[in-house]
C-alpha cells in the first residue's frame, strides 16, 4: 500500500487472474477477428471486427426485436373490447406472431447462449481490472 501528495492510502490493484485472463482472453477470440481496412489517408491497417458466428448473432437478434416491436406496436393499436378492432386484430395477429416465432428460431439457431456467455465473461473481466 503506497501513500499520495496528500497522506491519503492508495491501494493497490489485485494482481491479475490468469484463469480470468485467459477465460477474457477465449471469449474475445471467439466475438472478434481481425480484418484489413483503410485509414483517413489511404493505408491499409488492421482493425477488429465481430466474428461471422457474432455477426449471425447481431443480425438474427436484430431481427427478432424488430419482429417483436412490430407485433407489440400494432397490438397496442387495436381495442379488443372493440368487436371490430378484436375481429381486425384476429386477421393481423396471428401474421405478425408467425414473423415473431420465426425470428425467435432464427436467433436460437445462432448460439445465443454461447455469444452471450462470451459477452458477459468480457463485461465481467473489464469491470474486475
Amino acid at each position: 500500500m503506497g501513500i499520495n501528495q496528500g497522506n491519503i492510502p492508495q491501494v493497490d490493484p489485485p494482481p491479475p487472474d490468469p484463469a480470468a485472463k485467459e477465460a477474457f482472453d477465449k471469449a474475445k477470440a471467439l466475438l472478434f477477428v481481425y480484418s484489413t481496412d483503410n485509414d483517413d489517408e489511404g493505408n491499409i491497417i488492421t482493425v477488429q471486427v465481430p466474428s461471422p458466428l457474432y455477426r449471425n448473432y447481431q443480425n438474427k437478434k436484430k431481427a427478432y426485436d424488430e419482429a417483436l416491436a412490430a407485433y407489440n406496436a400494432n397490438y397496442h393499436e387495436y381495442n379488443l373490447s372493440n368487436p371490430a378492432d378484436a375481429r381486425k386484430w384476429s386477421i393481423i395477429g396471428p401474421v405478425l406472431k408467425r414473423s415473431v416465432d420465426r425470428a425467435w428460431a432464427d436467433l436460437q439457431g445462432s448460439r445465443p447462449g454461447v455469444i452471450e456467455s462470451a459477452l458477459a465473461t468480457i463485461h465481467q473481466y473489464q469491470k474486475s481490472k
